[in-house]
């Protein structure tokens, strides 16, 4: 998750216009260690898809910064397999 954190909690520059982070990366550093003892407590038996819909779902406003780095990690493939297995299905017609 911290490696997240350098990405996103950083300004980026595009076109000459400086775009704030998309994460403050302090605040996302304290959030996470009050999420770690809340998974501890609560969510053990959940894998991590079906506890990032949890914590959309019921700590957004708790845990804003975290969040936003959850969606993040749910929607970036784990690998390129199914964009592969696509254009190999595609170039065969």
């Amino acid at each position: 998750m911290f490696c997240y954190l350098e990405h996103y909690g950083t300004p980026k520059l595009v076109e000459e216009e400086e775009l704030p982070p998309l994460v403050d990366a302090n605040v996302c550093r304290t959030e996470f260690q009050q999420f770690c003892h809340l998974v501890k407590d609560n969510y053990k038996a959940l894998d991590f898809q079906d506890l990032g819909f949890v914590i959309q779902g019921k700590y957004s406003e708790e845990f804003p910064n975290l969040v936003k780095l959850v969606q993040i990690a749910l929607l970036l493939p784990v690998s390129s397999a199914d964009c592969e297995h696509g254009f190999s299905t595609q170039s065969k017609d």
